[in-house]
């Protein structure tokens, strides 16, 4: 099958094709992938070109409309709108869930570097919130002076606090069972 010419994408259909732009022509060609002919990176197709997955996007057309153009030697393709519209909001809700995930992350790096902070402010040591009951039994068993880690636990707590908006556990238990603090 030889490509056809002027072919800006593919409408829905049943056979897998890909369309790409030469760079030197403002001629599309349209490929037929062969799944077995692909790599990680790369799309097969049935001619033999690799073409890479990053620059490319999986098309259909119908095989009818593929054989008609086949035929006549080519044929104009149009893009399916509702198959755009829907594929450009679901790339845009994966970056923004991703954006999600970044700023949640980059959240989570910021609280803890604010905590290992804390904790070496009043330990004088470099360590982790689940470092500190270790590092203060230890510091018990061996005679030394245990109450800077003990000051860092506390200090932990009390930023939890704050970070969750109380003053005390007690407000976090009353919140939990619907606000109601009567008993």
């Amino acid at each position: 099958m030889t490509p056809t010419t002027k072919k800006t994408a593919a409408e829905a259909g049943t056979s897998t094709t890909v369309q790409e732009c030469s760079q030197n022509n403002s001629v599309s060609t349209l490929y037929m992938l062969k799944r077995s002919n692909g790599t990680a990176d790369s799309f097969g197709t049935w001619s033999g070109t690799l073409l890479p997955k990053s620059d490319f996007m999986l098309m259909v057309v119908r095989f009818s409309d593929l054989q008609a153009a086949y035929k006549n030697g080519s044929a104009e393709f149009t893009v399916n709108l509702d198959c755009a519209h829907a594929h450009d909001a679901h790339i845009d809700e994966i970056r923004e869930r991703k954006a999600a995930q970044k700023r949640r992350a980059e959240e989570r790096d910021r609280l803890l570097q604010e905590e290992n902070a804390l904790i070496k402010d009043l330990t004088g040591i470099d360590l982790v919130r689940d470092d500190l009951v270790v590092f203060m039994t230890q510091a018990r068993r061996d005679g030394e002076d245990f109450q800077p880690f003990l000051d860092a636990l506390q200090a932990i707590d009390d930023l939890d606090l704050e970070r969750a908006g109380l003053t005390t556990w007690d407000d976090f238990s009353g919140a939990e069972e619907g606000g109601n603090n009567e008993d």
